[in-house]
């Protein structure tokens, strides 16, 4: 699996999910994505964890019923509200879930 930092986007879009995945391309149309990944937050009631700046959350492949990460899908610009430069942490959780994806 080759993917570059540089071409690694995280949207936030008008369903309010987030999304990290591969920007293959774009243009004014759409942003061609793979190895799209979805990001829920995890409730958590326990206010020391908040306050000690821990994050829980879960990932799943953003196209549903499927086994393999690589399916592209376009993204409709005017579904996204931003989009950003994904953390380290998370890209190395988002690349452990592609890895393990790929091995079932």
């Amino acid at each position: 699996m080759k993917i570059s930092r540089p071409s690694l986007g995280q949207f936030y879009l008008v369903t309010g999910e987030w999304i990290v995945a591969q920007i293959l391309e774009n243009d004014e149309n759409h942003y061609l994505v793979d190895h799209a990944v979805l990001i829920k937050d995890l409730e958590d009631d326990d206010f020391e964890n908040e306050m000690e700046g821990k994050q829980y959350y879960i990932m799943r492949p953003f196209l549903k019923y499927t086994d393999n990460l690589e399916t592209s899908c376009a993204i409709n610009p005017i579904s996204i509200v931003s989009l950003s430069t994904p953390s380290d942490n998370l890209l190395i959780n988002t690349y452990n879930l592609a890895k393990l994806c790929r091995k079932y």
